[in-house]
């Protein structure tokens, strides 16, 4: 299944919080929604889950309007920092509304309860922050629809639980699934993703496979009297050290491979983000 977005732009008074963005999410891949605070990504996930509407283009789920359609819209869901439940309702009486309704298993999602020591018989609204993420998260790891979008996922968590929920995502991933995982924690999510979507100021600037988007990166240290040829290469980052400088670039530059290094996802990130 693809899931496909065309032109989509999306305006808050004269801010364009998406520009003009066209991307597509297939089912058997885990997909990294990265970028700064406000560059777009949950107004990505609002867009497509429905929560809010584009001013301009198209989304479509295999050719059918996940907004209109309901077979379509059944194949989509997302968690996030909104909350949708009653006020002071107990998370064991949610589990059994979501049970009773969708197709989740109650016993599924008290077994993972107990996994992240949750206590089921407390209200959500009184559960800390990393609770109440934790909460929304098992909703979605039990979720039959074949999209997954977790919008901060790991909020609050601690690095015991994001470690479980990190393996309990990888279990519940298959060929029939899409996760899309919007988060700020870059190395952590990088050993799960396979490709890289990266939104900055609203537009969509790198859309590419992981493994193939690092093996064009590279590190080059030079002596602070040293000069290179960088007119066939994109330079990314250029910064002066104790040592000289540093430069992180993309393409084959003719120096030493000894002298050049890899350059990981959080690394590139901040290069290009700045």
């Amino acid at each position: 299944m693809i899931l496909t977005l065309d032109n989509i732009t999306k305006s808050y008074s004269n801010i364009k919080a998406l520009d003009s963005v066209s991307t597509k999410f297939e089912t058997g891949h885990i997909y990294g929604l990265l970028g700064r605070n406000g560059a777009g990504k949950s107004t990505m996930i609002k867009t497509l889950t429905g929560k809010i509407f584009a001013d301009e283009g198209t989304i479509a789920l295999d050719g059918k309007d996940p907004i209109t359609d309901e077979g379509a819209k059944r194949n989509i869901y997302s968690v996030g920092e909104e909350n949708y439940f009653v006020s002071g309702e107990k998370i064991k009486k949610i589990f059994k509304e979501y049970a009773y309704y969708t197709n989740r298993s109650f016993d599924e999602m008290c077994m993972l309860a107990d996994k992240f020591e949750l206590n089921i018989n407390k209200s959500w609204e009184k559960q800390s922050t990393g609770y109440r993420t934790i909460f929304k998260d098992i909703l979605a790891l039990t979720a039959s629809e074949s999209f997954i979008f977790f919008d901060e996922p790991i909020l609050g968590l601690d690095a015991t639980h994001r470690d479980l929920f990190y393996q309990l995502m990888l279990e519940k991933f298959n060929l029939d699934k899409c996760f899309v995982i919007s988060t700020h924690l870059i190395e952590e999510v990088s050993k799960l993703i396979d490709s890289v979507k990266l939104i900055h100021h609203g537009k969509l600037i790198v859309d590419e496979e992981k493994e193939a988007l690092l093996a064009n990166l590279h590190r080059v240290s030079l002596n602070s009297n040293e000069s290179i040829d960088l007119q066939n290469i994109v330079v990314l980052e250029d910064k002066t050290t104790p040592l000289g400088r540093s430069i992180i670039y993309k393409g084959e530059l003719n120096i030493e491979e000894d002298r050049i290094n890899n350059v990981d996802l959080q690394e590139y990130f901040i290069a290009v983000c700045k």
